[in-house]
Parts: structure tokens; C-alpha cells; sequence
């Protein structure tokens, strides 16, 4: 009897250990997201602290620098449309929310692609290196803004001259990160493809290069998504109709500078929503630095 007793204990033990362990780690893991919260928070609360205490100061007209809480209805009202005062905005954050979003979806993904692929090329063959790199490095001081009248010329009003900027934005940051990534390979993982026997340079790439880089081509396609959101601001302002860049440009011509806070802010958004997303991609490819 007491031998079944203690046996029962001992089964009832080990089935509450890892409840009991489950409960524990619970609450740690909600403390460490919570402490990570908090640390992320204290620069815009203080950002706004600050904001409205100078707004209450009035040195600048009510007009020329609304208050957080203006700002905040406002952008509740693009939001949801609740209160109409922001006219023609209210309630249609989402539809430039999506125009914009669009539109640097498919210039990043031109963009970064060319600019991944071309970067491994040149990183790959001294050859191409030294005809390829000098001319893209010429290039790439160019500001974004200069290409805008070649891009309306060519492509005239609307989704195709941004969609160039963008993808022109984001090409060299890829390219230039993907091409160091490809260069920089180390040595030792090369001779030690060479020793299991890929002796041929696609196989080398395939196996060794290629993976290698990867990091390196993940940086790059951050820093262009980071540009992409730069470049569709400036894009809109001037050559379409629609998306967060049109709402700033508009928003300045009527001196709404509440309606420009928040369109700045929902770019801000968007565009860490985007960087997060692609960190998520980068973690998931690359399973052996989680």
C-alpha cells in the first residue's frame, strides 16, 4: 500500500512539474516583452511630453503647431471617419495606406531583386567587377530627387514614375551590401567547400557563397525597404494622387499641420511594420542564427 501510494505521488509529481514549470516560464517571457515595451515607449511619450508642453506655451499660432490631442483626433478621424474634421481625409487612411504600400512593394521587390542579383554577379567574377562597379558607383550620389523629372518624362503621371524611384532607391543598398557580402565570404568555408569536393564555381556559390553572403544581402534589402518608404513620399508628392506622400504635400497646401503630423507618423508606422516583416523573413531563412 504505501508502495502504490508513493507511486501515485511520484505520477501526480511529475505531471504538475511541467505545468508547474510552464507557469513559471509564462510569466517571464510576458515580463521580458513587457520590459521591452516599456523600453520602447519612454522617447515618444517623452517626445510627446514635450510636444504639448511647448503647445501650451503658444509660441507658435495654435495653427502652426496643434496640440497631441489635436493630433490625435485627427488621426482617429483618417482612421475611422468618426468626427469628419479632417474633410476630405476622414476615414480614407487606408486607401493611402494601401497606395503607398503598393507601390513600394513592387519597387522594392524590382529593386532589391536587381540589385541582390547584380551585387552577387559582380561580387562573383573580377571581370565584372571592374566593368560593372565603376559606372554603378557613379551613379549611386545621385539623389533620388534628381531622377524625378527623367521619371516623369519618360513615364508621365502616376504609378510608374515611383515605382522607378523606388526601385532605383533601393537597388544600390542591396546591390552594394550583396556585392561586399559575395567578397567577403570566409576563406575557410571556401577551402573547405573545395575539400568536400565542389570543385566548380556555381557549385561553390550554391552551397557555400550564396549562404555565406545572405547576411549581408538581408542588410541591404533593410536599408532599401527603409529607402523605399523615403522615396514613395517623395514620389507622391509630385507625380500621382493618392498615398501618404500625396497627403503630406496636400495637407502642407491647405497649412493643415495636424493632418501632415499624422501622415508623417503613419508612415513611420507602416514602414517599422515593413522593417519587422522583413526581419521576420531574415529569421526564418536564416534558421541557423536564431
Amino acid at each position: 500500500m504505501p508502495v502504490e501510494q508513493s507511486l501515485r505521488e511520484g505520477s501526480v509529481g511529475d505531471n504538475l512539474a511541467p505545468h508547474a514549470q510552464s507557469s513559471a516560464v509564462l510569466p517571464a517571457a510576458l515580463r521580458r516583452r513587457g520590459a521591452t515595451l516599456f523600453y520602447a515607449m519612454i522617447l515618444p511619450v517623452t517626445a510627446a511630453a514635450i510636444w504639448q508642453a511647448v503647445a501650451l506655451m503658444h509660441l507658435l499660432p495654435p495653427m502652426l503647431f496643434p496640440s497631441v490631442g489635436r493630433i490625435a483626433a485627427t488621426t482617429l478621424d483618417t482612421l475611422t471617419g468618426y468626427s469628419g474634421s479632417s474633410e476630405w481625409y476622414s476615414g480614407q487612411w487606408y486607401v493611402h495606406a494601401l497606395a503607398s504600400t503598393g507601390r513600394v512593394l513592387i519597387g522594392f521587390l524590382i529593386g532589391g531583386s536587381l540589385g541582390a542579383a547584380c551585387g552577387m554577379f559582380v561580387g562573383m567574377f573580377e571581370r565584372a567587377h571592374k566593368i560593372v562597379d565603376p559606372s554603378i558607383q557613379m551613379l549611386r550620389p545621385i539623389p533620388v530627387v534628381a531622377w524625378i523629372p527623367l521619371a516623369v518624362a519618360w513615364f508621365g503621371i502616376g504609378n510608374p514614375p515611383a515605382v522607378f524611384l523606388i526601385a532605383l532607391g533601393t537597388f544600390f543598398p542591396t546591390y552594394l551590401n550583396a556585392r561586399h557580402g559575395v567578397r567577403y565570404v570566409d576563406p575557410v568555408l571556401i577551402r573547405a567547400s573545395q575539400m568536400l569536393g565542389y570543385t566548380s564555381g556555381w557549385e561553390r556559390f550554391r552551397h557555400v557563397v550564396f549562404w555565406g553572403a545572405l547576411p549581408n544581402v538581408f542588410t541591404g534589402l533593410r536599408i532599401g525597404l527603409g529607402i523605399a518608404w523615403i522615396c514613395v513620399a517623395t514620389a507622391e508628392m509630385l507625380a500621382v494622387k493618392s498615398g501618404f506622400g500625396y497627403m503630406l504635400w496636400d495637407s502642407y497646401n491647405f497649412l493643415r499641420i495636424d493632418l501632415i503630423i499624422t501622415g508623417m507618423m503613419s508612415i513611420a508606422a507602416v514602414g517599422f511594420l515593413s522593417d519587422r516583416a522583413m526581419l521576420w523573413i531574415q529569421r526564418s531563412v536564416m534558421t541557423w542564427e536564431s
